[in-house]
């Protein structure tokens, strides 16, 4: 046994507290709300400050979606994702700086479903000391990847999944400075996967 010692309760939010603290999701010129429902169109939009949704939502990219993030705008969800690429119509997120602060979804108990989507440019997630290693990354959070493309990523990990159930086919990698992929603590399927 050990004396435990007093120490006081924290009064402060973490920054990933403080992003998800007074979050009220509107409709905007990149998203539409409907409901419980968060849905991208088929069309270019330019990001420029950080797309953050809470839990409870369900978040949807029709085919031919594209995001181009500027500056070091993250993309950062505790509801599931679902992207609805096809091959002639795929979902695109891109940064053409390489300062995106990446594409993350946290702590969600539904299953995130990714078809035909090309992440291109992201870096990884640093918001004043929250960080991740992977420009793409689920925590705690399941996912299937289906006709995924990595490419141009300078971060540590093109992909990272932790604590997560995944599956991957045909999923690809291209022009990264490090890792493709980091599994941690995870049970899943990789097929055909280059």
């Amino acid at each position: 046994y050990s004396r435990i010692r007093p120490w006081p309760a924290p009064v402060d939010f973490n920054i990933r507290q403080a992003l998800f603290r007074d979050v009220q999701l509107e409709s905007n010129d990149i998203f539409a709300v409907n409901g419980k429902q968060v849905l991208f169109r088929a069309w270019k939009h330019k990001v420029d400050s950080d797309l953050i949704i809470p839990e409870g939502y369900t978040v949807v990219f029709e085919a031919g979606a594209e995001l181009y993030f500027t500056g070091e705008a993250a993309f950062i969800s505790r509801s599931a994702v679902q992207f609805y690429g096809t091959e002639e119509q795929p979902v695109k997120l891109v940064s053409e700086n390489k300062k995106a602060n990446g594409f993350t979804v946290l702590q969600n108990r539904e299953q995130s479903n990714l078809n035909y989507v090309i992440f291109d440019g992201l870096n990884t997630l640093n918001k004043k000391g929250w960080s991740r290693t992977g420009a793409v990354s689920f925590y705690e959070a399941d996912v299937n990847l289906n006709r995924c493309v990595f490419r141009n990523i300078p971060c540590e990990d093109a992909l990272n999944t932790v604590r997560s159930t995944f599956f991957f086919v045909k999923c690809h990698f291209f022009n990264l400075e490090y890792n493709a992929f980091v599994i941690d603590f995870f049970k899943g399927e990789i097929r055909a996967t280059s």
